[in-house]
């Protein structure tokens, strides 16, 4: 191949792009692009003819399966664990390939068309089960795969957040611990136990959240406890869903108004709360409430992710406590 006045055309650089979600997973996809002859120095074996898939060394870092697309074009599958991902992708650079983040279309070039390359690039971002059935039916032309009241499939790509405030020792982060199924956050008879917020990924019935989990509200003179509470609230701030909690025993809940309480403490909210949630309700109801819930019996446990998956993916006018208890009676078969 020639350029201009018969000169040889330089050759194409050679570049990478990783195909698959930053999130570790079981596989990576790693697409190599440019000549054989650079590609070659990188994957060994190198798979020989367009079509051919080899088990090679990737980059000397791992081991998987090489997919020559074409003559310029190599998929590679190593382990999808983040050290082994930026260990080959360190390698990539220093043999002088160079990383690549192209439009969908140029990433996808077995879509059909650009609507097609972008549903296909948010499948392999999406982060909540939910977006599964919901992004491959609209590849596929189905609309018997949409999901009733899901507006907002952005929140089933990328985790929207969630934000929980409430008094010290209401039952915040023991309901965190429910959730996870597991010890998550440290609790104690005492109120108090959190001293700052922590954001912990959870899946919600099919539905990705990131979790955060603050401390107490209260008024107070100790400053750290002050710094804490107020730290957290540009989190509260910018939550997607922001829920106040209290209990029979630790009633008071934050409140609409200005940030700062007595003592300086900010002891209210400075935005309306999206729902709020009674907890421990094995000691009784908690007036006012939308929800009552209890993480030591599991009871409104399941009402409360219905609920919250409702609210996050209904859109901004969101959803009534009514309507999340419809949802909830067709998740579960009742009716």
């Amino acid at each position: 191949m020639t350029g201009p006045l018969g000169a040889p055309a330089p050759a194409p650089a050679a570049a990478f792009e990783v195909l698959t979600s930053a999130e570790p997973g079981a596989i990576a996809i790693i697409r190599l692009t440019g000549p054989a002859s650079t590609l070659v120095r990188v994957v060994r074996p190198f798979p020989a003819l367009p079509g051919a898939v080899a088990y090679a060394d990737l980059a000397g870092v791992d081991a998987g399966l090489a997919a020559r697309l074409d003559a310029d074009t190599l998929l590679v599958t190593p382990h999808g664990g983040a050290a082994v991902v930026a260990a080959i992708t360190d390698r990539l650079r220093r043999a002088g390939l160079r990383e690549t983040t192209g439009a969908p279309r140029e990433r996808f070039p077995e879509a059909r068309d650009a609507r097609e390359a972008s549903l296909l690039e948010a499948l392999s971002r999406a982060a909540s089960p939910l977006a599964v059935p919901v992004l491959t039916g609209a590849i596929s032309g189905r609309a018997d795969t949409a999901i009733p009241g899901v507006d907002r499939l952005d929140r089933l790509v990328d985790p929207p957040l969630v934000a929980i405030a409430g008094p010290p020792g209401c039952g915040k982060s023991s309901l965190l611990n429910a959730l996870c199924g597991r010890a998550s956050a440290v609790t104690d008879p005492g109120a108090g136990t959190t001293r700052d917020w922590t954001v912990t990924r959870l899946d919600l019935g099919g539905l990705v959240v990131r979790w955060a989990d603050t401390p107490g509200w209260r008024p107070t003179e100790d400053p750290l406890e002050m710094a804490a509470i107020r730290a957290a609230q540009p989190v509260l701030e910018s939550a997607d869903l922001l829920i106040v909690a209290g209990s029979p025993d630790h009633p008071a809940c934050p409140t609409d108004g200005p940030a700062d309480g007595p003592a300086g403490g900010p002891a209210v909210l400075s935005r309306r709360p999206d729902l709020r949630i009674g907890l421990k309700s094995d000691l009784g109801a908690l007036a006012g409430a939308d929800l009552c819930v209890s993480a030591r019996t599991g009871d409104g446990i399941a009402a409360l992710l219905a609920c919250i998956r409702h609210r996050l993916l209904r859109g901004p006018s969101g959803a009534s406590t009514d309507d999340s208890e419809k949802m909830l009676a067709e998740d579960t078969g009742a009716g």
